[in-house]
């Protein structure tokens, strides 16, 4: 096993602030390319397994409704650029920062609530990213401004510090329960059975808290970004494949 693999193993056993790593770019690379393996194998393996006891053909996805609505690119734009944007933000930006903190918790909720509310479609989810993309580079400007003094130790430095594998594990499992809003939930669907077929989105949300808090924003988007555009293009080759 490598030594990547390793070190996230143990900070999901015992999550705790990091400082950002400062290494050669070549690692960064190779460290985030072997979680990103490791996230779609883990993927790929536990859905596999499951579907020797459960059919999972009989849970409809929201992707095959939307499909119909905005075509294959809409589909694939949403779920590379748009999704992982808005969900890096609103589940994982604010861990880093004490005074972000807790309303990085708050719009992780708000979130899991908007998706299983309206249901994400195109429209409002480019609204919500460009949002999104103005806050950050906001925050970032006011961050940039701020005095040494002003970054000193607060009350919500200790919270941070206090509350923060706490934070990281509950993150983890929104994240996961807001992907149950990616199944059409009508009276023929078990609900019991959904939380098991999230277990992929709650195993990502780990590796994706861990990426953040040692790789940076940019490099967590990435990893989000790739990991998505793979499993989108595996699903459109299983579609086309099926129709021939």
């Amino acid at each position: 096993m490598s030594h990547t693999l390793k070190e996230l193993f143990a900070y999901i056993r015992q999550p705790r602030i990091l400082s950002e790593y400062d290494g050669p770019e070549a690692q960064r690379f190779f460290d985030l390319h072997m979680m990103l393996i490791l996230a779609l194998f883990s993927s790929m393996f536990y859905m596999s397994f499951l579907s020797i006891f459960i059919d999972l053909d009989s849970f409809q996805h929201q992707m095959d409704q939307e499909m119909e609505i905005i075509g294959p690119w809409g589909i694939f734009i949403a779920a590379v650029i748009i999704a992982p944007l808005m969900e890096e933000y609103f589940f994982r930006y604010g861990m880093r920062y004490h005074r972000s903190f807790l309303s990085s918790i708050i719009l992780a909720l708000g979130f899991t609530a908007f998706v299983f509310i309206q249901g994400l479609s195109l429209i409002p989810a480019v609204i919500i990213s460009l949002s999104v993309l103005v806050i950050f580079i906001y925050a970032k400007y006011r961050e940039s401004k701020l005095s040494q003094s002003e970054r000193g130790i607060r009350i919500s430095n200790v919270i941070h510090h206090k509350f923060f594998s706490h934070a990281f594990y509950f993150q983890a499992i929104v994240f996961g329960l807001a992907h149950m809003s990616n199944f059409v939930l009508d009276s023929g669907t078990n609900i019991l059975i959904l939380p098991l077929l999230i277990v992929p989105q709650l195993i990502l949300g780990l590796i994706l808290g861990f990426a953040r808090m040692k790789y940076g924003f940019i490099a967590n988007l990435y990893l989000h970004a790739i990991y998505n555009g793979i499993l989108m293009t595996v699903a459109f080759m299983a579609n086309s494949t099926a129709t021939i």
